[in-house]
Protein backbone atom coordinates (compact mmCIF):
# COMPACT_ATOMS: atom_id res chain seq x y z
CA UNK A 1 0.00 0.00 0.00
CA UNK A 2 1.00 3.65 -0.32
CA UNK A 3 1.08 5.93 2.67
CA UNK A 4 -1.74 8.43 2.91
CA UNK A 5 -2.50 11.53 4.95
CA UNK A 6 -4.47 9.34 7.35
CA UNK A 7 -1.57 7.00 8.10
CA UNK A 8 1.96 7.42 9.39
CA UNK A 9 4.96 5.21 9.94
CA UNK A 10 5.10 3.14 13.10
CA UNK A 11 8.17 5.05 14.30
CA UNK A 12 6.49 8.42 13.73
CA UNK A 13 3.42 7.17 15.59
CA UNK A 14 5.35 6.30 18.74
CA UNK A 15 8.46 8.50 18.88
CA UNK A 16 6.70 11.52 20.37
CA UNK A 17 6.00 9.51 23.53
CA UNK A 18 8.58 8.72 26.18
CA UNK A 19 6.40 5.96 27.57
CA UNK A 20 3.71 3.80 25.96
CA UNK A 21 1.98 1.81 28.66
CA UNK A 22 -0.55 -1.02 28.82
CA UNK A 23 -3.08 -0.92 31.65
CA UNK A 24 -3.54 -4.03 33.78
CA UNK A 25 -7.19 -4.33 32.76
CA UNK A 26 -6.15 -5.08 29.17
CA UNK A 27 -6.02 -8.73 28.17
CA UNK A 28 -2.54 -10.22 28.25
CA UNK A 29 -0.54 -11.17 25.18
CA UNK A 30 -2.50 -13.69 23.11
CA UNK A 31 -0.87 -13.97 19.68
CA UNK A 32 -0.17 -17.57 18.69
CA UNK A 33 2.75 -18.86 16.65
CA UNK A 34 0.95 -18.54 13.32
CA UNK A 35 0.16 -14.86 13.91
CA UNK A 36 3.78 -14.15 14.88
CA UNK A 37 5.04 -15.94 11.77
CA UNK A 38 2.62 -13.99 9.54
CA UNK A 39 3.83 -10.75 11.15
CA UNK A 40 7.46 -11.67 10.44
CA UNK A 41 6.64 -12.76 6.88
CA UNK A 42 5.04 -9.37 6.23
CA UNK A 43 8.14 -7.65 7.62
CA UNK A 44 10.52 -9.71 5.46
CA UNK A 45 8.46 -8.90 2.37
CA UNK A 46 8.52 -5.21 3.26
CA UNK A 47 12.29 -5.37 3.80
CA UNK A 48 12.70 -6.98 0.37
CA UNK A 49 10.39 -4.68 -1.60
CA UNK A 50 10.71 -1.41 0.38
CA UNK A 51 6.94 -1.11 -0.10
CA UNK A 52 4.72 0.22 2.70
CA UNK A 53 2.56 -2.23 4.63
CA UNK A 54 -0.59 -1.26 6.56
CA UNK A 55 0.06 -2.44 10.10
CA UNK A 56 -3.36 -1.68 11.54
CA UNK A 57 -5.04 0.79 13.87
CA UNK A 58 -3.34 2.16 16.97
CA UNK A 59 -5.54 3.87 19.55
CA UNK A 60 -3.74 5.56 22.44
CA UNK A 61 -5.14 7.48 25.38
CA UNK A 62 -3.31 10.53 26.70
CA UNK A 63 -2.12 10.79 30.29
CA UNK A 64 -3.65 14.02 31.67
CA UNK A 65 -0.64 14.48 33.95
CA UNK A 66 2.11 13.75 31.42
CA UNK A 67 1.96 14.83 27.78
CA UNK A 68 4.78 12.43 26.91
CA UNK A 69 2.97 9.33 28.18
CA UNK A 70 0.04 7.38 26.69
CA UNK A 71 -1.65 4.05 27.29
CA UNK A 72 -2.65 1.63 24.55
CA UNK A 73 -6.38 1.12 23.98
CA UNK A 74 -6.14 -0.93 20.77
CA UNK A 75 -3.02 -2.38 19.14
CA UNK A 76 -1.34 -3.92 22.18
CA UNK A 77 -0.59 -7.27 20.50
CA UNK A 78 1.04 -5.65 17.45
CA UNK A 79 3.07 -3.22 19.55
CA UNK A 80 4.28 -5.88 21.98
CA UNK A 81 5.41 -8.07 19.08
CA UNK A 82 7.15 -5.11 17.42
CA UNK A 83 9.12 -4.17 20.53
CA UNK A 84 10.15 -7.80 21.13
CA UNK A 85 11.36 -7.99 17.53
CA UNK A 86 13.32 -4.72 17.79
CA UNK A 87 15.02 -5.94 20.98
CA UNK A 88 15.83 -9.26 19.29
CA UNK A 89 17.44 -7.45 16.34
CA UNK A 90 19.46 -5.31 18.76
CA UNK A 91 20.71 -8.50 20.47
CA UNK A 92 21.74 -9.95 17.12
CA UNK A 93 23.73 -6.78 16.36
CA UNK A 94 25.50 -7.14 19.71
CA UNK A 95 26.22 -10.79 18.91
CA UNK A 96 27.81 -9.81 15.61
CA UNK A 97 30.15 -7.44 17.45
CA UNK A 98 29.75 -4.72 14.83
CA UNK A 99 27.04 -2.13 14.26
CA UNK A 100 28.45 -0.07 11.39
CA UNK A 101 27.68 -0.62 7.71
CA UNK A 102 30.34 1.12 5.59
CA UNK A 103 29.11 3.25 2.71
CA UNK A 104 30.50 2.65 -0.77
CA UNK A 105 30.86 6.42 -1.10
CA UNK A 106 33.62 7.41 1.26
CA UNK A 107 32.20 10.93 1.47
CA UNK A 108 29.01 9.55 3.02
CA UNK A 109 28.96 8.44 6.63
CA UNK A 110 28.60 4.76 7.46
CA UNK A 111 25.23 3.54 8.74
CA UNK A 112 24.96 2.83 12.46
CA UNK A 113 22.30 0.10 12.68
CA UNK A 114 21.82 0.72 16.38
CA UNK A 115 20.65 4.30 15.77
CA UNK A 116 17.29 3.21 14.34
CA UNK A 117 16.87 0.36 16.83
CA UNK A 118 17.55 2.66 19.78
CA UNK A 119 15.23 5.32 18.33
CA UNK A 120 12.47 2.69 18.43
CA UNK A 121 13.23 1.09 21.80
CA UNK A 122 14.62 3.95 23.87
CA UNK A 123 13.10 7.44 24.11
CA UNK A 124 16.45 8.96 25.08
CA UNK A 125 20.11 8.02 25.08
CA UNK A 126 19.72 5.89 28.21
CA UNK A 127 19.82 2.22 27.30
CA UNK A 128 18.05 1.19 30.52
CA UNK A 129 14.96 3.26 29.76
CA UNK A 130 12.46 1.50 27.50
CA UNK A 131 9.66 3.22 25.63
CA UNK A 132 7.22 0.32 25.99
CA UNK A 133 5.84 -0.57 29.42
CA UNK A 134 3.58 -3.62 29.48
CA UNK A 135 1.03 -4.53 32.12
CA UNK A 136 2.46 -5.74 35.40
CA UNK A 137 1.73 -9.35 34.47
CA UNK A 138 4.28 -9.29 31.65
CA UNK A 139 6.59 -6.46 32.70
CA UNK A 140 9.17 -8.54 34.57
CA UNK A 141 9.68 -10.95 31.65
CA UNK A 142 9.95 -8.18 29.05
CA UNK A 143 12.15 -5.85 31.07
CA UNK A 144 14.58 -8.48 32.36
CA UNK A 145 14.63 -11.11 29.58
CA UNK A 146 13.90 -9.08 26.42
CA UNK A 147 14.53 -5.34 26.70
CA UNK A 148 17.65 -5.53 28.89
CA UNK A 149 20.94 -5.54 26.99
CA UNK A 150 22.30 -9.02 26.35
CA UNK A 151 25.07 -8.81 28.99
CA UNK A 152 22.45 -8.01 31.66
CA UNK A 153 19.62 -10.13 30.26
CA UNK A 154 18.17 -12.89 32.41
CA UNK A 155 17.39 -16.22 30.70
CA UNK A 156 13.82 -16.72 29.54
CA UNK A 157 12.55 -19.26 32.05
CA UNK A 158 10.48 -22.24 31.05
CA UNK A 159 7.78 -21.20 33.50
CA UNK A 160 6.56 -17.94 34.99
CA UNK A 161 6.05 -18.67 38.67
CA UNK A 162 4.05 -15.54 39.42
CA UNK A 163 1.70 -15.69 36.43
CA UNK A 164 2.00 -19.18 34.87
CA UNK A 165 -1.28 -19.07 32.96
CA UNK A 166 -1.05 -15.42 31.87
CA UNK A 167 2.30 -15.44 30.09
CA UNK A 168 2.33 -18.74 28.17
CA UNK A 169 1.70 -17.09 24.80
CA UNK A 170 4.15 -14.26 25.53
CA UNK A 171 7.01 -16.62 26.37
CA UNK A 172 6.21 -18.76 23.33
CA UNK A 173 6.17 -15.68 21.07
CA UNK A 174 9.56 -14.52 22.36
CA UNK A 175 11.07 -17.91 21.52
CA UNK A 176 9.43 -17.97 18.07
CA UNK A 177 10.61 -14.44 17.22
CA UNK A 178 14.17 -15.26 18.22
CA UNK A 179 14.14 -18.44 16.14
CA UNK A 180 12.65 -16.68 13.11
CA UNK A 181 15.29 -13.94 13.24
CA UNK A 182 18.14 -16.43 13.62
CA UNK A 183 16.88 -18.57 10.73
CA UNK A 184 16.51 -15.47 8.55
CA UNK A 185 20.01 -14.23 9.31
CA UNK A 186 21.56 -17.64 8.57
CA UNK A 187 20.65 -17.01 4.94
CA UNK A 188 23.44 -14.43 4.86
CA UNK A 189 27.07 -15.41 5.14
CA UNK A 190 29.23 -12.51 6.28
CA UNK A 191 28.85 -10.21 9.28
CA UNK A 192 28.27 -7.24 6.99
CA UNK A 193 25.55 -9.06 5.01
CA UNK A 194 23.76 -9.98 8.21
CA UNK A 195 24.10 -6.45 9.48
CA UNK A 196 22.57 -5.12 6.26
CA UNK A 197 19.65 -7.54 6.63
CA UNK A 198 19.07 -6.44 10.22
CA UNK A 199 19.07 -2.83 9.04
CA UNK A 200 16.55 -3.67 6.30
CA UNK A 201 14.28 -5.37 8.84
CA UNK A 202 14.36 -2.58 11.43
CA UNK A 203 13.92 -0.01 8.65
CA UNK A 204 10.90 -1.93 7.37
CA UNK A 205 9.40 -2.00 10.87
CA UNK A 206 10.08 1.66 11.63
CA UNK A 207 9.66 3.34 8.24
CA UNK A 208 7.43 1.10 6.11
CA UNK A 209 4.88 -0.29 8.56
CA UNK A 210 2.04 2.20 8.31
CA UNK A 211 -0.48 2.71 11.13
CA UNK A 212 -3.69 4.64 11.53
CA UNK A 213 -3.14 6.32 14.89
CA UNK A 214 -6.01 7.78 16.87
CA UNK A 215 -5.29 9.69 20.09
CA UNK A 216 -8.04 10.09 22.68
CA UNK A 217 -8.32 12.28 25.74
CA UNK A 218 -10.18 10.04 28.18
CA UNK A 219 -11.56 6.54 28.76
CA UNK A 220 -15.05 7.29 27.48
CA UNK A 221 -13.75 8.61 24.17
CA UNK A 222 -11.39 5.63 23.85
CA UNK A 223 -14.21 3.18 24.46
CA UNK A 224 -16.50 4.96 21.99
CA UNK A 225 -13.89 4.82 19.20
CA UNK A 226 -12.90 1.24 20.00
CA UNK A 227 -16.48 -0.03 19.94
CA UNK A 228 -17.26 1.90 16.76
CA UNK A 229 -14.29 0.39 14.94
CA UNK A 230 -14.86 -3.16 16.16
CA UNK A 231 -18.60 -3.59 16.65
CA UNK A 232 -20.38 -1.48 14.06
CA UNK A 233 -21.51 -4.31 11.85
CA UNK A 234 -19.10 -6.97 10.64
CA UNK A 235 -15.89 -5.72 9.11
CA UNK A 236 -15.43 -6.55 5.47
CA UNK A 237 -12.97 -9.37 4.96
CA UNK A 238 -11.54 -10.99 1.83
CA UNK A 239 -14.42 -13.46 1.64
CA UNK A 240 -16.98 -10.63 1.56
CA UNK A 241 -15.10 -8.92 -1.26
CA UNK A 242 -14.86 -12.20 -3.19
CA UNK A 243 -18.59 -12.77 -2.80
CA UNK A 244 -19.26 -9.27 -4.13
CA UNK A 245 -16.96 -9.85 -7.09
CA UNK A 246 -18.79 -13.11 -7.88
CA UNK A 247 -22.11 -11.26 -7.88
CA UNK A 248 -20.67 -8.59 -10.17
CA UNK A 249 -19.20 -11.07 -12.66
CA UNK A 250 -22.28 -13.30 -12.83
CA UNK A 251 -24.64 -10.35 -13.13
CA UNK A 252 -22.64 -8.37 -15.68
CA UNK A 253 -24.85 -7.29 -18.58
CA UNK A 254 -28.01 -8.70 -17.01
CA UNK A 255 -31.20 -6.70 -16.42
CA UNK A 256 -32.21 -5.60 -12.93
CA UNK A 257 -34.56 -8.55 -12.38
CA UNK A 258 -31.94 -11.13 -13.31
CA UNK A 259 -29.25 -9.36 -11.28
CA UNK A 260 -31.44 -9.44 -8.17
CA UNK A 261 -32.07 -13.17 -8.70
CA UNK A 262 -28.34 -13.80 -9.04
CA UNK A 263 -27.59 -11.77 -5.90
CA UNK A 264 -30.22 -13.66 -3.91
CA UNK A 265 -28.84 -17.00 -5.12
CA UNK A 266 -25.26 -16.04 -4.27
CA UNK A 267 -26.34 -14.79 -0.83
CA UNK A 268 -28.15 -18.08 -0.12
CA UNK A 269 -25.23 -20.14 -1.36
CA UNK A 270 -22.81 -18.01 0.67
CA UNK A 271 -24.90 -18.71 3.75
CA UNK A 272 -24.51 -22.43 3.00
CA UNK A 273 -20.73 -22.04 2.61
CA UNK A 274 -20.55 -20.16 5.90
CA UNK A 275 -22.54 -22.88 7.67
CA UNK A 276 -20.27 -25.56 6.23
CA UNK A 277 -16.92 -23.98 7.10
CA UNK A 278 -17.54 -21.79 10.16
CA UNK A 279 -14.59 -19.50 9.39
CA UNK A 280 -14.94 -18.34 5.76
CA UNK A 281 -11.68 -16.37 5.76
CA UNK A 282 -9.69 -19.41 6.90
CA UNK A 283 -11.51 -21.71 4.48
CA UNK A 284 -10.96 -19.42 1.50
CA UNK A 285 -7.21 -19.24 2.09
CA UNK A 286 -6.97 -23.00 2.68
CA UNK A 287 -8.91 -23.61 -0.54
CA UNK A 288 -6.54 -21.39 -2.52
CA UNK A 289 -3.45 -23.02 -0.98
CA UNK A 290 -4.82 -26.50 -1.70
CA UNK A 291 -5.58 -25.66 -5.33
CA UNK A 292 -2.42 -23.73 -6.25
CA UNK A 293 1.33 -24.10 -6.01
CA UNK A 294 2.26 -20.66 -4.64
CA UNK A 295 2.11 -19.20 -1.13
CA UNK A 296 -1.14 -17.41 -0.38
CA UNK A 297 -1.04 -14.66 2.24
CA UNK A 298 -4.33 -13.47 3.69
CA UNK A 299 -3.87 -9.98 2.28
CA UNK A 300 -3.53 -11.40 -1.25
CA UNK A 301 -6.60 -13.66 -1.22
CA UNK A 302 -8.74 -11.26 -3.23
CA UNK A 303 -6.00 -10.78 -5.82
CA UNK A 304 -5.63 -14.53 -6.38
CA UNK A 305 -9.38 -15.15 -6.62
CA UNK A 306 -9.84 -12.26 -9.06
CA UNK A 307 -7.00 -13.70 -11.13
CA UNK A 308 -8.86 -16.99 -11.47
CA UNK A 309 -12.06 -15.27 -12.59
CA UNK A 310 -10.63 -12.47 -14.68
CA UNK A 311 -10.96 -12.29 -18.47
CA UNK A 312 -11.55 -9.41 -20.85
CA UNK A 313 -14.45 -11.32 -22.46
CA UNK A 314 -17.48 -11.01 -20.11
CA UNK A 315 -18.89 -14.39 -21.18
CA UNK A 316 -15.62 -16.20 -20.46
CA UNK A 317 -15.32 -14.28 -17.19
CA UNK A 318 -18.84 -15.34 -16.23
CA UNK A 319 -18.08 -19.00 -17.09
CA UNK A 320 -14.85 -18.96 -15.08
CA UNK A 321 -16.64 -17.32 -12.14
CA UNK A 322 -19.46 -19.87 -12.29
CA UNK A 323 -16.95 -22.73 -12.30
CA UNK A 324 -15.00 -21.27 -9.37
CA UNK A 325 -18.15 -20.58 -7.35
CA UNK A 326 -19.45 -24.13 -7.86
CA UNK A 327 -16.09 -25.53 -6.77
CA UNK A 328 -16.09 -23.32 -3.66
CA UNK A 329 -19.53 -24.62 -2.69
CA UNK A 330 -18.47 -28.25 -3.17
CA UNK A 331 -15.17 -27.67 -1.38
CA UNK A 332 -17.00 -26.07 1.55
CA UNK A 333 -19.05 -29.27 1.88
CA UNK A 334 -15.87 -31.36 1.98
CA UNK A 335 -14.24 -28.88 4.38
CA UNK A 336 -17.24 -29.24 6.67
CA UNK A 337 -16.72 -33.01 6.79
CA UNK A 338 -13.14 -32.39 7.95
CA UNK A 339 -13.86 -29.87 10.73
CA UNK A 340 -17.11 -31.52 11.87
CA UNK A 341 -16.39 -35.22 11.30
CA UNK A 342 -19.27 -37.67 11.60
CA UNK A 343 -17.61 -40.91 10.47
CA UNK A 344 -16.84 -42.04 14.05
CA UNK A 345 -13.98 -44.34 14.96
CA UNK A 346 -10.30 -43.43 14.99
CA UNK A 347 -10.60 -41.18 11.94
CA UNK A 348 -13.09 -38.89 13.68
CA UNK A 349 -11.00 -38.96 16.85
CA UNK A 350 -7.83 -37.91 14.99
CA UNK A 351 -9.68 -35.09 13.24
CA UNK A 352 -11.08 -33.82 16.55
CA UNK A 353 -7.61 -33.82 18.14
CA UNK A 354 -6.22 -31.98 15.11
CA UNK A 355 -8.91 -29.32 15.11
CA UNK A 356 -8.09 -28.28 18.66
CA UNK A 357 -4.40 -27.81 17.88
CA UNK A 358 -3.66 -26.69 14.31
CA UNK A 359 -5.53 -25.74 11.14
CA UNK A 360 -3.12 -26.26 8.26
CA UNK A 361 -3.94 -29.99 8.16
CA UNK A 362 -7.23 -29.04 6.46
CA UNK A 363 -5.30 -28.02 3.34
CA UNK A 364 -4.06 -31.48 2.45
CA UNK A 365 -7.18 -33.26 3.70
CA UNK A 366 -9.31 -31.06 1.44
CA UNK A 367 -7.63 -32.78 -1.52
CA UNK A 368 -7.62 -36.21 0.15
CA UNK A 369 -11.34 -36.14 0.91
CA UNK A 370 -12.08 -34.74 -2.55
CA UNK A 371 -10.56 -37.85 -4.12
CA UNK A 372 -12.81 -40.23 -2.18
CA UNK A 373 -10.11 -42.77 -1.44
CA UNK A 374 -11.00 -46.14 0.04
CA UNK A 375 -12.06 -45.64 3.66
CA UNK A 376 -9.11 -47.63 5.03
CA UNK A 377 -6.62 -45.59 2.99
CA UNK A 378 -8.33 -42.30 3.89
CA UNK A 379 -8.22 -43.15 7.59
CA UNK A 380 -4.51 -44.01 7.42
CA UNK A 381 -3.71 -40.73 5.66
CA UNK A 382 -5.67 -38.83 8.31
CA UNK A 383 -3.74 -40.66 11.05
CA UNK A 384 -0.39 -39.87 9.45
CA UNK A 385 -1.31 -36.19 8.97
CA UNK A 386 -2.34 -36.15 12.64
CA UNK A 387 1.01 -37.65 13.73
CA UNK A 388 3.05 -35.33 11.51
CA UNK A 389 1.21 -32.16 12.57
CA UNK A 390 1.55 -32.91 16.29
CA UNK A 391 5.23 -33.86 16.21
CA UNK A 392 6.09 -30.96 13.88
CA UNK A 393 4.48 -28.37 16.12
CA UNK A 394 5.77 -29.86 19.36
CA UNK A 395 9.27 -29.55 17.91
CA UNK A 396 8.43 -25.87 17.18
CA UNK A 397 9.48 -26.13 13.56
CA UNK A 398 8.32 -23.21 11.43
CA UNK A 399 4.61 -23.73 10.79
CA UNK A 400 4.85 -22.17 7.35
CA UNK A 401 7.11 -25.04 6.34
CA UNK A 402 4.45 -27.53 7.46
CA UNK A 403 1.86 -25.68 5.39
CA UNK A 404 4.26 -25.75 2.44
CA UNK A 405 4.63 -29.50 2.92
CA UNK A 406 0.86 -30.01 2.89
CA UNK A 407 0.58 -27.81 -0.19
CA UNK A 408 3.21 -29.89 -2.00
CA UNK A 409 1.17 -33.02 -1.25
CA UNK A 410 -1.88 -31.30 -2.74
CA UNK A 411 0.07 -30.55 -5.91
CA UNK A 412 1.06 -34.21 -6.17
CA UNK A 413 -2.52 -35.36 -5.60
CA UNK A 414 -3.78 -33.07 -8.37
CA UNK A 415 -1.15 -34.59 -10.65
CA UNK A 416 -2.63 -38.00 -9.96
CA UNK A 417 -0.13 -39.67 -7.63
CA UNK A 418 -1.43 -42.82 -5.97
CA UNK A 419 -2.62 -42.97 -2.38
CA UNK A 420 0.21 -45.44 -1.64
CA UNK A 421 2.78 -42.81 -2.59
CA UNK A 422 1.07 -40.23 -0.35
CA UNK A 423 1.18 -42.67 2.57
CA UNK A 424 4.83 -43.47 1.88
CA UNK A 425 5.78 -39.78 1.73
CA UNK A 426 3.97 -38.97 4.98
CA UNK A 427 5.67 -41.86 6.75
CA UNK A 428 9.03 -40.68 5.47
CA UNK A 429 8.42 -37.16 6.78
CA UNK A 430 7.44 -38.52 10.20
CA UNK A 431 10.48 -40.80 10.44
CA UNK A 432 12.78 -37.88 9.61
CA UNK A 433 11.64 -35.93 12.68
CA UNK A 434 14.12 -36.41 15.51
CA UNK A 435 11.98 -35.72 18.58
CA UNK A 436 13.54 -36.14 22.03
CA UNK A 437 10.28 -37.04 23.77
CA UNK A 438 11.56 -37.47 27.34
CA UNK A 439 13.49 -34.19 27.20
CA UNK A 440 10.51 -32.29 25.82
CA UNK A 441 8.02 -33.74 28.31
CA UNK A 442 10.38 -33.04 31.20
CA UNK A 443 10.32 -29.32 30.44
CA UNK A 444 7.68 -26.66 30.92
CA UNK A 445 4.45 -28.09 29.48
CA UNK A 446 1.99 -25.55 30.92
CA UNK A 447 -1.75 -26.10 30.45
CA UNK A 448 -2.03 -26.44 26.70
CA UNK A 449 -4.52 -28.34 24.59
CA UNK A 450 -1.77 -30.50 23.13
CA UNK A 451 -0.79 -32.08 26.45
CA UNK A 452 -4.39 -32.57 27.41
CA UNK A 453 -4.85 -34.33 24.07
CA UNK A 454 -1.81 -36.56 24.69
CA UNK A 455 -3.15 -37.63 28.08
CA UNK A 456 -6.59 -38.20 26.57
CA UNK A 457 -5.19 -40.45 23.83
CA UNK A 458 -3.04 -42.38 26.31
CA UNK A 459 -6.11 -42.84 28.48
CA UNK A 460 -8.06 -44.09 25.45
CA UNK A 461 -5.55 -46.86 24.77
CA UNK A 462 -4.97 -47.60 28.45
CA UNK A 463 -8.72 -48.04 28.88
CA UNK A 464 -8.91 -50.35 25.84
CA UNK A 465 -10.62 -47.85 23.60
CA UNK A 466 -13.03 -46.16 26.00
CA UNK A 467 -13.48 -42.56 24.81
CA UNK A 468 -16.54 -41.42 26.73
CA UNK A 469 -14.51 -38.70 28.44
CA UNK A 470 -14.86 -35.38 26.61
CA UNK A 471 -11.61 -33.74 25.57
CA UNK A 472 -12.86 -30.18 25.89
CA UNK A 473 -15.20 -28.42 28.25
CA UNK A 474 -15.08 -27.24 31.83
CA UNK A 475 -15.71 -30.68 33.30
CA UNK A 476 -12.37 -32.16 32.28
CA UNK A 477 -9.12 -30.30 32.86
CA UNK A 478 -5.49 -30.84 33.69
CA UNK A 479 -4.60 -31.72 37.26
CA UNK A 480 -1.19 -31.22 38.82
CA UNK A 481 -0.63 -34.28 41.00
CA UNK A 482 2.03 -32.51 43.05
CA UNK A 483 0.25 -29.12 43.35
CA UNK A 484 1.45 -25.86 41.87
CA UNK A 485 1.20 -24.18 45.27
CA UNK A 486 3.75 -25.94 47.44
CA UNK A 487 3.21 -26.73 51.10
CA UNK A 488 5.77 -27.82 53.67
CA UNK A 489 4.33 -31.33 53.65
CA UNK A 490 4.50 -31.60 49.88
CA UNK A 491 8.07 -30.27 49.74
CA UNK A 492 9.19 -32.76 52.36
CA UNK A 493 7.44 -35.73 50.75
CA UNK A 494 8.35 -34.77 47.19
CA UNK A 495 12.10 -34.46 47.89
CA UNK A 496 12.13 -37.12 50.63
CA UNK A 497 13.25 -34.62 53.24
CA UNK A 498 16.18 -33.14 51.28
CA UNK A 499 15.67 -29.44 52.05
CA UNK A 500 18.46 -28.32 49.74
CA UNK A 501 16.33 -29.53 46.81
CA UNK A 502 13.20 -27.58 47.78
CA UNK A 503 14.18 -24.74 45.42
CA UNK A 504 13.70 -27.09 42.45
CA UNK A 505 10.05 -27.82 43.24
CA UNK A 506 8.53 -25.49 40.66
CA UNK A 507 10.66 -26.84 37.82
CA UNK A 508 10.15 -30.44 38.93
CA UNK A 509 6.34 -30.37 38.88
CA UNK A 510 6.13 -28.77 35.42
CA UNK A 511 6.79 -31.96 33.44
CA UNK A 512 4.07 -34.02 31.79
CA UNK A 513 4.53 -36.88 34.25
CA UNK A 514 3.03 -34.73 36.98
CA UNK A 515 -0.17 -34.09 35.04
CA UNK A 516 -3.33 -36.13 34.75
CA UNK A 517 -6.93 -35.55 33.68
CA UNK A 518 -9.45 -34.55 36.31
CA UNK A 519 -13.09 -35.55 35.86
CA UNK A 520 -16.33 -34.24 37.43
CA UNK A 521 -16.45 -37.00 40.04
CA UNK A 522 -13.39 -35.66 41.83
CA UNK A 523 -13.22 -32.97 44.47
CA UNK A 524 -11.06 -30.26 42.89
CA UNK A 525 -11.04 -28.46 46.24
CA UNK A 526 -8.56 -31.05 47.51
CA UNK A 527 -5.87 -30.21 44.96
CA UNK A 528 -3.37 -29.18 47.68
CA UNK A 529 -4.02 -32.18 49.92
CA UNK A 530 -1.18 -34.59 50.58
CA UNK A 531 -0.95 -37.46 48.12
CA UNK A 532 -2.38 -40.02 50.54
CA UNK A 533 -5.65 -38.00 50.53
CA UNK A 534 -5.62 -37.14 46.83
CA UNK A 535 -5.28 -40.75 45.74
CA UNK A 536 -8.54 -41.62 47.52
CA UNK A 537 -10.29 -39.32 45.05
CA UNK A 538 -8.22 -40.65 42.17
CA UNK A 539 -9.44 -44.16 42.95
CA UNK A 540 -13.01 -42.98 42.26
CA UNK A 541 -12.16 -41.48 38.87
CA UNK A 542 -13.75 -42.69 35.65
CA UNK A 543 -10.50 -41.83 33.86
CA UNK A 544 -8.19 -44.84 33.68
CA UNK A 545 -4.85 -43.01 33.90
CA UNK A 546 -6.07 -41.07 36.95
CA UNK A 547 -7.56 -44.12 38.67
CA UNK A 548 -4.27 -45.94 38.12
CA UNK A 549 -2.48 -43.33 40.26
CA UNK A 550 -4.32 -44.64 43.33
CA UNK A 551 -1.98 -47.66 43.18
CA UNK A 552 0.99 -45.44 44.04
CA UNK A 553 2.15 -45.46 47.67
CA UNK A 554 3.72 -42.00 47.40
CA UNK A 555 4.38 -39.22 44.93
CA UNK A 556 7.86 -37.74 44.64
CA UNK A 557 10.40 -36.56 42.09
CA UNK A 558 11.36 -40.12 41.14
CA UNK A 559 7.69 -40.94 40.46
CA UNK A 560 7.29 -37.86 38.24
CA UNK A 561 10.38 -38.75 36.22
CA UNK A 562 9.26 -42.37 35.91
CA UNK A 563 5.74 -41.45 34.77
CA UNK A 564 7.20 -38.91 32.31
CA UNK A 565 9.25 -41.71 30.77
CA UNK A 566 6.10 -43.86 30.52
CA UNK A 567 4.18 -41.08 28.77
CA UNK A 568 7.12 -40.57 26.43
CA UNK A 569 6.97 -44.29 25.55
CA UNK A 570 3.21 -44.00 25.00
CA UNK A 571 3.69 -40.96 22.78
CA UNK A 572 6.34 -42.69 20.69
CA UNK A 573 3.96 -45.64 20.24
CA UNK A 574 0.92 -43.55 19.28
CA UNK A 575 2.60 -40.74 17.32
CA UNK A 576 4.45 -43.07 15.01
CA UNK A 577 4.47 -43.87 11.31
CA UNK A 578 3.31 -47.34 12.38
CA UNK A 579 -0.28 -47.62 13.70
CA UNK A 580 -0.38 -48.26 17.50
CA UNK A 581 -1.82 -51.36 19.08
CA UNK A 582 -5.35 -51.24 20.46
CA UNK A 583 -4.08 -50.97 24.04
CA UNK A 584 -0.95 -50.00 25.97
CA UNK A 585 0.05 -50.99 29.53
CA UNK A 586 -1.05 -48.59 32.28
CA UNK A 587 1.66 -46.84 34.21
CA UNK A 588 1.51 -49.24 37.18
CA UNK A 589 2.19 -52.24 34.90
CA UNK A 590 4.80 -50.41 32.81
CA UNK A 591 6.70 -49.49 35.97
CA UNK A 592 6.88 -53.12 37.08
CA UNK A 593 8.14 -54.18 33.65
CA UNK A 594 10.82 -51.47 33.66
CA UNK A 595 11.91 -51.62 37.30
Amino acid sequence: MEASEATQTLLDAIKKYDKIGVDDYQRTYSWEQQQVEEFFADLCETADTREDHFFGTLIVQADPNNANRVTVVDGQQRLTTSFILAATLRDEVDELGNHMIPNADKNVRSTNVNDLIDAFLNPDKRLDNFRFESSRYMRKILDESVFARRDKQKPLTGRDRLNPGLTIELRAAIRVIRELVQVELKRFGSVEERLVRINDLISGLCNHFQVLKLATKDTNQSLEIFLTLNNRGQALGPSDIVRGQVMSNLGYGKNDVDQKKIQRTVFDEWKLIHENVGEPEVFLRHYLVATSDVKIQKKKIVKFVEGRMNNIDPEIRRAKTDELWDDLIESSRIYGQIINPQMEGDCQYHLQLLDGYVKSYRIVLLEVFRRQFDEKIRNEIVRLVFVLAYKWNLMQINRQKLEDTFQSLCVELRKGVSSDLVVKELKGLIDELDFDTVRHFSGDVDEKFVFKAILHYVNKLTANGATNIPLTGKNVHLEHIAPQTETREWLTDFFEGKEEDFVYYEASISSLGNLTLLDPSLNIGSSNDVFQEKRKNYDKSVIAITRDLAKEDSWNLAAVNSRTAWLADCFNTIWSSTPPQKSIPPYSEWKKQNS
